[in-house]
């Protein structure tokens, strides 16, 4: 890494001051609706609403497929260790972004954790992405990602987010360009070497461009990498409420507000998703 650490640098300008001047972060996006419905879905499974879930999994897989490069094996065949059928190809550039602003272990940042208390700030980083080929290029050409970021001594701030501009990448080998909000929200603050253990929530609401599709949309997924990883992604059905649709290590299914539900797509061609109550036993339909 060239220069300094972003965050180092302004917390360090704050120090020297002795902060007399009150930093005033720019106000992170609001995920707490979001955050709620990962955290307790409102919609009940039954015969009548499965009908409703299995639409919305496919229109949201609609936009997985435009931005991670998803297929309907994603719900169809288990994610284990050896597999990265977690990854969202279309993320990679806020995860090359994170990289270019710590070290493997963040050992800078645990140590002013450690020796300050009190810091309050925040850095805008701008990485270029990675453009259409194989190998990452360094061309303006390329579009970016730009992200507002806050921090304290206890680490990077849980919530925040920025835009893509004309963000070029290839997705499952397509090339994709992607323009729109980007948010993230983690569980608790963290520093960068952590992100390995938590489960962030990211959204996007923008427009993905490729050759074989061109779309506007909001989408959200949820990614984790704890112990081989898990994705969830919540959908909205008017007048029933959210589900969150999970795959992973922890299986295939559905989380509703009447429990968790192991899922098929092995059905009828009618109703092709078949569901049973983790807890319960009770199959749906």
């Amino acid at each position: 890494m060239h220069g300094a650490h972003p965050a180092c640098a302004l917390a360090c300008v704050c120090l020297a001051s002795g902060c007399s001047k009150e930093v005033h972060k720019p106000p992170p996006p609001d995920m707490r609706r979001l955050i709620e419905q990962y955290e307790h879905p409102t919609a009940v499974l039954d015969d009548a609403t499965i009908p409703f879930a299995y639409a919305a999994l496919e229109d949201t897989f609609g936009w997985l497929q435009a931005v991670c490069g998803w297929d309907e094996s994603v719900l169809l065949q288990p994610c284990d260790t050896t597999q990265r059928c977690h990854v969202c190809q279309g993320l990679d550039p806020a995860s090359q972004a994170f990289d270019s602003v710590t070290s493997d272990t963040d050992q800078g940042a645990r140590e002013l954790s450690r020796r300050i208390s009190g810091i309050n700030g925040y850095f805008r980083l701008n990485r270029v992405c990675p453009g259409f080929g194989p190998t990452a290029t360094n061309d303006p050409d390329n579009g970016t990602l730009n992200l507002v970021i806050g921090f304290t001594s206890r680490g990077i701030d849980p919530v925040f987010g920025g835009t893509l501009n004309g963000c070029k990448l290839p997705v499952n080998d397509v090339p994709t360009t992607l323009d729109g909000d980007l948010s993230v929200a983690f569980e608790r603050p963290f520093f960068l070497d952590e992100v390995h253990e938590l489960e962030p929530i990211i959204r996007f609401d923008g427009r993905v461009q490729s050759a074989i599709d061109d779309t506007d949309f909001m989408g959200n997924l949820q990614i984790s990498t704890i112990e081989g990883g898990d994705v969830a992604v919540v959908v909205d059905v008017p007048d029933i409420g959210s589900f969150k649709f999970f795959n992973g290590i922890s299986g295939r299914g559905i989380e509703a507000a009447n429990g968790r539900f192991s899922c098929t797509l092995d059905g009828p061609t009618e109703q092709p998703l078949r569901c049973q109550n983790v807890a319960t036993g009770e199959r749906v339909p």
